[in-house]
Order: C-alpha cells, then sequence, then structure tokens
C-alpha cells in the first residue's frame, strides 16, 4: 500500500504517518515518582522532521498505590537544547488515575497532540492525590519507573519555579508514538 497524494489547488496533502519509538528499558535501575514534586524528562525529536506526540509509552516496575493521579505537562526547550522554559505548551494538564497504569508498558493516548520540534520538548509529571489540590509534602513512593539504558538527565521543578537538573539520578524510560 502506497500514501495517496490529494492534490487541492495551492495545498498538498499527504496522509500522516504513525512511528513508535520503543523505550530502551535498563530493568536494573529505577525511579520512584512520590507525591510533592514536579519531575521532568527530556522528549528528543531524532527524526530529522517535524512531528506530533500522540502517546507516551512508560514502563512501570511497580505500582505502590492506586489512590491518586499522575499529572502530565509539556514545557518548552530552548533552541539549545540544554534550557527549559517555565511556558507550559499543553493546554490543560492531563491526569492519569494510577489504579488504571500497570506493571509492564503503559500506552497513554494524550488528549491533546503535542509539537515535537527540532529542540525537543519536557515532559513533566507530578503525583496528585486530588485533581486541582496539589501538596508540596512528599509522602509515600507511588509509581517506580525503569531507567532508560542511554543516559539522560532528569530534571526538578524548583520552589523558585525553574526547572532544574537533578544529576544524581537519570532519566526514565520513555517511548512515543508520533505522528509526521
Amino acid at each position: 500500500m502506497s500514501p495517496k497524494y490529494i492534490s487541492i489547488p495551492g495545498i498538498d496533502l499527504k496522509p500522516t504517518e504513525q512511528l513508535t519509538i520503543k523505550p530502551n528499558v535498563k530493568k536494573t535501575n529505577t525511579t520512584i515518582l512520590s507525591t510533592g514534586f514536579d519531575l521532568g524528562f527530556k522528549l528528543v525529536n531524532n527524526t530529522g522532521r517535524n512531528a506530533l506526540i500522540k502517546q507516551i509509552i512508560l514502563p512501570i516496575k511497580e505500582i505502590r498505590n492506586s489512590n491518586y493521579y499522575l499529572k502530565l505537562d509539556f514545557y518548552e526547550l530552548t533552541d539549545n537544547k540544554n534550557d527549559i522554559t517555565s511556558k507550559k505548551i499543553n493546554g490543560d494538564s492531563q491526569f492519569i488515575p494510577v489504579a488504571s497504569l500497570q506493571s509492564g508498558n503503559n500506552a497513554i493516548s494524550l488528549d491533546e497532540k503535542i509539537a515535537l520540534p527540532k529542540e525537543g520538548v519536557l515532559l513533566s509529571m507530578r503525583i496528585i492525590e486530588n485533581i486541582g489540590k496539589y501538596s508540596d509534602r512528599v509522602t509515600n513512593p507511588v509509581i517506580v519507573f525503569y531507567h532508560d539504558k542511554v543516559f539522560g538527565n532528569t530534571y526538578f521543578y524548583n520552589s523558585k519555579h525553574i526547572w532544574e537538573e537533578f544529576k544524581s539520578n537519570p532519566k526514565i524510560a520513555i517511548g512515543l508514538v508520533l505522528l509526521q
């Protein structure tokens, strides 16, 4: 089956291709996400083309408490890839009941497709008790994620509302389903 091109005077449309980038899991190391803080992970665009993120794939080792929500947001990166702005690029935050997740790969369809430019984006995750109510109090661990085999850094949203590199903690494994 080959792509079918549709020609409209002045506009050429072609079907969207879907590309799945599987998570590169290192099962010997993990990161635990608890309530009380945001962790961020850079999602890099290695395709050489503009893309939209349709789904994220989160390989989870263990769910320790399912009475919470996983809050997802996406933030802009600057051109030099090392700077993260505080500019959120998705409209509303997405909330996933932790009870709907399980050990293994979890494909999470995004409520809105997120543009993945050359510079990439930062995926922010936070565990919350109730939608609309956030606590800075760190409590028991909720989700245990596997690390990525390729070294990448974790970022922490500090009290000054700045993303700061958390050098002692490698990036968790994250897969993507892209539309190009």
